[in-house]
């Protein structure tokens, strides 16, 4: 566990930050688009996808260099470090969100008043998704619910999840945004060169029978 925090703790508080940078993105956004509430909720699917992309890519990222480490026989292939990097940087909000669990509580009461005061903080760190939770079931606000400060989380966890995976296994969708390292580029040259020695020993074998 030290290990891993010492290694992941740099990369947990960033992507902490990249969700408070878009957190003010969004209710920017929320904030222009207001007077249209379809255009609101385009412009917040828009900022929530934008940031589950910056997820995605500093999580492959990180999965790529531990496919560096397993391949070199440093250490074995663990998938699920994608999810604890996501719990660690989510951890404020996973707080926030169980102690939001205390409007449950009657009105008036200390606890209740303590449950909204974390949802409130919580709405401002989730700010991407402002327009979303401002929809209502009913007449009552999703922001006001409880289940739905952990279900804004559970994206994150998903995608830093599967991006981190995805880099250890070397699965790649697109070149585009996430380019080879180096060290991939390395990994791979040797991988061709001793290809190419193995065909040209069969080669030079079959020639001399």
């Amino acid at each position: 566990m030290k290990e891993f925090w010492h290694r992941y703790s740099y990369s947990a508080v960033k992507l902490f930050i990249t969700q408070c940078v878009f957190a003010i993105f969004g209710l920017t956004l929320s904030i222009a688009t207001g007077k249209s509430r379809p255009l609101q909720i385009a412009a917040c699917i828009g900022a929530v996808i934008f940031y589950l992309f910056m997820v995605y890519s500093d999580c492959f990222k990180l999965g790529a260099e531990d496919r560096i480490r397993v391949g070199g026989g440093r250490e074995t292939a663990k998938p699920q470090k994608g999810l604890y990097i996501g719990l660690a940087a989510n951890s404020p909000n996973l707080l926030l969100c169980f102690v939001g669990m205390l409007t449950l509580a009657p009105e008036g009461t200390f606890a209740f008043r303590a449950g909204t005061v974390a949802h409130t903080v919580h709405l401002f760190l989730q700010g991407a998704w402002t327009g979303i939770l401002a929809t209502r079931i009913g007449d009552v606000p999703m922001n006001t619910m409880w289940w739905a400060h952990f279900a804004v989380v559970a994206p994150s966890l998903l995608v830093a999840f599967a991006a981190f995976a995805f880099g250890l296994s070397d699965i790649r969708f697109s070149k585009l945004f996430i380019p080879e390292n180096p060290e991939d580029r390395e990994i791979r040259k040797e991988k061709q060169k001793e290809r190419d020695a193995g065909r040209n020993g069969g080669s030079g074998n079959g020639d001399g029978e």
